[in-house]
């Protein structure tokens, strides 16, 4: 039994171990929770709650994401009409489209509070936000809710009096619900 692969080690008594040696489950409600979504990655910011759910009866894996709220259009007097907000818009989500990108939405960084969007190699950035590496070769844009880190101007190098603009409006924590069709925001941040 000391070989055995599929025999977890490490764990004193009462550590779990049933009299075979192999490792029981632990039952919803037993207090057994892994936090999702906060550790922030750039990965999507995806993350799983494996709480009981109590009070609610769900008791059940719970997923969540990171989603932002922004505005995003043409830049000008058109700019502030309803169609430009975009609301619980999920990690690897292109803006404007996908048959025309040209940022797209990655996650919230690891480091900050920031919203990271990879940006178009044929853009030129303008703006508040902070640009990586550096301005004149911006590939991700770090945005913040904050009034002085949330705006940012695109404009194609081969069409620079076509402006888009960007403002990032909240950072949330939102459910996936179990079928994945819909999702609820849980928490603002």
């Amino acid at each position: 039994s000391k070989k055995d692969p599929f025999v977890q080690k490490g764990l004193g008594k009462g550590g779990g171990k049933s009299s075979s040696g192999n490792v029981e489950p632990t039952e919803p409600g037993s207090g057994d929770t892994s936090a999702g979504g906060g550790s922030g990655d750039t990965s999507g910011g995806e993350g799983t709650d494996k709480s009981s759910g109590a009070g609610s009866g769900s008791g059940g894996l719970k997923l969540y994401e990171k989603t932002v709220d922004l505005r995003f259009g043409l830049a000008g007097s058109k700019f502030l009409t309803d169609d430009k907000l975009k609301n619980n818009l999920s990690a690897l989500s292109p803006l404007p489209s996908a048959k025309n990108p040209i940022i797209m939405y990655m996650g919230v960084s690891a480091n900050s509070p920031s919203a990271v969007f990879l940006v178009d190699k044929n853009m030129i950035v303008t703006g508040e936000a902070t640009c990586m590496p550096d301005k004149t070769q911006c590939r991700f844009l770090y945005m913040r809710t904050s009034s002085k880190r949330n705006e940012a101007t695109f404009a194609r190098k081969s069409d620079p009096d076509r402006k888009y603009k960007i403002k990032l409006l909240d950072i949330a924590i939102t459910e996936i619900s179990e079928n994945n069709t819909t999702r609820t925001e849980d928490d603002k941040k």
